[in-house]
């Protein structure tokens, strides 16, 4: 699990203690990262952690689509690159953190 990974493994903690998402993962970012720094603010990992929880948004696509592939896929062993390539299949585009938000959750059995 990388840092997005543990950042969204706590946000979702906080949303189950009935934090909204925005909220929590700003709460757990700022434990991981220092506040205001360029990987606390960082848009795309927080952008899949609230695409999982129905907030619109540029990121919240590809969570939904590596979600269901999940899903679809339970006993795989999966890497966040691989799953990232699955996602975009076919297109060239830089994973951004993610796929690690994606992947902790559903291997922590939060999603």
């Amino acid at each position: 699990m990388g840092k997005y990974g543990l950042v969204a493994v706590k946000a979702a903690g906080f949303v189950n203690d009935g934090k909204e998402p925005r909220e929590a993962w700003e709460i757990a970012s700022c434990e991981v990262f220092l506040r205001g720094c360029s990987s606390q603010i960082k848009g795309c990992p927080r952008g899949a952690f609230l695409g999982l929880y129905n907030h619109q948004g540029k990121n919240a696509p590809y969570a939904k689509a590596a979600l269901e592939y999940l899903k679809s896929h339970p006993n795989s062993s999966i890497t966040v690159n691989r799953l990232w390539k699955i996602v975009m299949d076919g297109e060239s585009k830089k994973h951004n953190g993610q796929m690690d938000v994606v992947l902790s959750l559903y291997l922590a059995g939060l999603i």
